[in-house]
């Protein structure tokens, strides 16, 4: 369920389909274009006078929701006897991801794409990517691991992307559609940032212990044992120990 939604105004973007002999309502009837295969440096909407070409963004609407929870700082396991404080650091970037298929060497375009079509349409600016940096002071018990994971609010514009060449009277279209989701909260909306704690078991200790002690050989800071007898590793290992369903995160 979308905590926000929001309608766009896209009446700047049809009159610059109409401009190039493109009607807005026939966009669902255009052949379906491939993505992947529009080169770099056709996708900045670009007029030549006697030729033109481009991608635009036409969007049906932009939903705010709360994505996965996700491990954002390293986690601590304490498999000492007594409670152990620790400040544990946030260092983890959320980006923006799509359902239809995009080189990574047209990202760039596909974001200035985006970027244009949600100040027209919606008056906002558009973030790619958000980097999450908070710190927080914990107490690990013993036997216990903390910690931090993010429940980040994106954006999802849902929509029709349209990909043209025009030259003179000679017009060459097709369009692909999907979402675009990328961190943008707006308004009262934020982002959740929780402490998680989860017991870890002396097998698992011992686990981590060898895997800390193999890592230290190759200066991998994956998994290690602290001057403190902490253990810090990955919070994504963290997480899948303590709930293999999300082992994937």
């Amino acid at each position: 369920m979308a905590l926000l939604e929001r309608q766009p105004d896209n009446s700047a973007i049809d009159a610059e389909l109409r401009k190039h002999g493109i009607e807005p309502s026939s966009i669902s009837g255009l052949p379906v274009r491939n993505p992947l295969e529009i080169p770099a440096e056709m996708w900045a909407l670009t007029d030549v006078g006697a030729g033109a070409w481009g991608v635009v963004g036409r969007h049906r609407v932009m939903r705010y929701v709360y994505g996965e929870l996700r491990p954002i700082s390293a986690a601590v396991s304490n498999p000492t006897s007594s409670p152990v404080t620790k400040k544990l650091i946030a260092s983890e970037t959320v980006g923006t991801w799509a359902s239809f298929p995009f080189s990574s060497r047209v990202e760039a375009e596909l974001f200035n794409v985006v970027s244009a079509s949600v100040t027209a349409a919606f008056a906002e600016t558009w973030t790619s990517e958000k980097a999450f940096t908070e710190s927080l002071e914990v107490t690990i018990a013993p036997g216990h691991a903390v910690w931090l994971e993010a429940r980040p609010v994106p954006r999802v514009l849902e929509g029709d992307f349209v990909a043209f060449f025009r030259v003179a009277k000679q017009l060459e279209v097709g369009r692909f559609s999907g979402t675009v989701t990328a961190p943008g909260a707006e308004g009262n909306l934020r982002d959740v940032i929780i402490a998680r704690q989860a017991p870890v078991t002396p097998e698992v200790t011992e686990a981590l212990l060898s895997c800390a002690v193999a890592m230290a050989r190759f200066g991998s800071p994956r998994v290690r044992q602290n001057d403190d007898g902490t253990i810090s590793l990955r919070g994504c290992i963290m997480t899948a120990l303590a709930d293999p369903r999300r082992a994937k995160t």
